[in-house]
């Protein structure tokens, strides 16, 4: 009985984070983006026999390619939406999508050292 109420514990705690997550809306203050790259720069210098340097400056472009197309979705729908108008953040995130990708073929591919 006591592992289902810490499992519910964790669920009430963590749902607002994940669903901030899968809502591609990055921030500061959510845990779980953080924890995520974190384990992403264990495993790319670990895993991928990457250097520290590598790993962290790959792990850095890319949270901050995300949190900028946050704050960029925002400030957009802050200024140019009226109220009760609806916005879709789609190109943005389909640039957001490229600017990851193009990221992770810099370092994958290009960058050796």
């Amino acid at each position: 009985m006591d592992i289902a109420l810490y499992i519910e514990v964790l669920k009430t705690t963590f749902m607002p984070y994940i669903k901030s997550i899968q809502g591609f809306r990055f921030y500061y203050n959510n845990p779980l983006f953080w924890v995520f790259f974190m384990a992403l720069f264990l495993a790319l210098e670990i895993g991928r026999s990457w250097s520290v340097e590598k790993a962290f400056l790959f792990c850095v472009s890319a949270a901050a390619v995300l949190l900028g197309a946050t704050w960029l979705e925002r400030s957009i729908a802050e200024t140019f939406v009226k109220p009760g108008e609806s916005f879709d953040p789609f190109i943005i995130r389909v640039f957001t999508f490229i600017a990851v990708s193009a990221v992770t073929i810099y370092f994958v591919m290009i960058d050796n050292s």
